[in-house]
């Protein structure tokens, strides 16, 4: 990296490989799973007492299997990779890509001051606490972009 471009960075997140894992993970989880019921249906459908608990239970695994895909598809091309400073009026911002096909956009610098904060604390019973802290950046045509502020 050149030293101006150093200079010119704003953020950079250094989540990107744990970002390939979990989309790694989850996409084979959603193949384990549609192989497991539509392999063979006949088969899978005899495990139930009857044929709405077999669909009701199949409903549940697909959904179950495939929420965090869901979620990783949503972040595609959400997900902020890096700002930099482009001139005094424009920045550019990497987005992060499920097929590792990166998008940098240039906005207005102003578009950092509709960042909105939030602690990302999960308070929930008999759960451990998390602490994600993230901001959201809006950009000129309402898309929301997640900024991941645990360093």
């Amino acid at each position: 990296m050149k030293k101006d471009d150093k200079n010119h960075r704003i953020y950079e997140s250094k989540r990107q490989p744990t970002l390939y894992f979990i989309s790694i993970i989850t996409v084979a989880l959603s193949i384990f799973v549609f192989y497991m019921i539509f392999s063979d249906w006949e088969e899978f459908a005899l495990e139930y007492s009857s044929e709405f608990s077999a669909v009701a239970w199949t409903v549940y695994m697909l959904v179950a299997g495939n929420a965090m895909l869901v979620c990783m598809l949503w972040m595609n091309g959400r997900y902020i990779l890096q700002i930099k400073k482009a001139d005094e009026n424009y920045i550019f911002i990497k987005t992060w890509s499920i097929l590792g096909f990166h998008k940098t956009r240039k906005y207005p610098a102003d578009i950092l001051k509709t960042t909105v904060f939030h602690k990302g604390i999960s308070k929930y019973p008999n759960t451990p606490v998390v602490v994600a802290p993230y901001s959201v950046i809006k950009t000129p045509k309402g898309k929301k972009l997640i900024l991941d502020e645990a360093r």
